[in-house]
């Protein structure tokens, strides 16, 4: 965690505090070493939440381009009394979440359920042969570009991306940017790839919106990314799609 509660204030983790976890109320101590980026721990080896993975650089450089009062908001069901932490619940309670590890169609399920109005950050580089999967199997398919707008459109084909993000019913980025920098001229990985939940309306049709960071962040404090899908998928089907690659330059 980033941030935990020192004298009932959001604190982040520094040497000699000593803090209290937002949702169990259990101590937690900080750990500033190194090779880590510094954050909360809980003492005992299990989490409260169990949606928490251990966090990367990848996901503090997300979190930081957001106010501090929107980070790791405690998002709770009152029928339930479930609790988890959201990375980011803007004040519109829009949730953005992070997603580095693996995650199994079962939890994000329950996750996109518990937050409803949401979306996902993936980090594309997690394994190294993703992105070059993801541009050949889009070339691949019938890949097509609607005139003047950010829309691409995959047809008949459902390997581009990871299966555990397919059927998902929120919006999901994601960031291949190589932040190890080996393919920083690659112009391919400077946007986001916004797959739009739109297979409900049609199954034969994947859609991407392509969007730059600061476009999305901007979105996000805007409270603009609405979208009205049964609208779009009109649009779409009304549109003269232009064949395309995805190609390096």
């Amino acid at each position: 965690m980033k941030f935990a509660l020192v004298d009932n204030e959001k604190v982040e983790a520094a040497k000699g505090l000593k803090g209290v976890c937002p949702i169990c109320q259990e101590s937690v101590i900080p750990k500033c070493g190194q090779y880590k980026i510094n954050h909360w721990a809980h003492k005992s080896i299990a989490h409260c939440d169990k949606w928490w993975e251990s966090e990367t650089d990848w996901h503090r450089n997300w979190k930081n381009l957001f106010p501090k009062e929107w980070q790791e908001i405690v998002a709770y069901d009152e029928k339930t009394g479930e609790k988890h932490i959201a990375d980011i619940k803007t004040s519109s309670d829009l949730v953005v979440e992070f997603q580095h590890s693996h995650i199994s169609n079962e939890e994000r399920i329950s996750r996109e359920e518990f937050y409803k109005n949401m979306v996902w950050v993936v980090d594309g580089t997690r394994r190294k042969r993703d992105f070059d999967k993801f541009c050949q199997n889009l070339n691949s398919f019938s890949l097509s570009y609607i005139p003047r707008t950010c829309l691409y459109v995959v047809k008949h084909g459902i390997y581009n991306i990871p299966r555990e993000w397919q059927q998902s019913k929120v919006p999901v980025l994601f960031d291949f940017r190589d932040w190890l920098g080996l393919d920083q001229d690659d112009q391919r990985r400077k946007p986001l790839w916004c797959l739009l939940p739109t297979r409900k309306i049609d199954n034969s049709l994947l859609v991407f919106l392509v969007i730059s960071r600061e476009d999305f962040v901007d979105a996000v404090k805007k409270n603009a990314l609405s979208i009205d899908y049964k609208l779009l998928m009109h649009g779409i089907k009304e549109a003269k799609l232009i064949p395309i690659s995805i190609r390096k330059e």
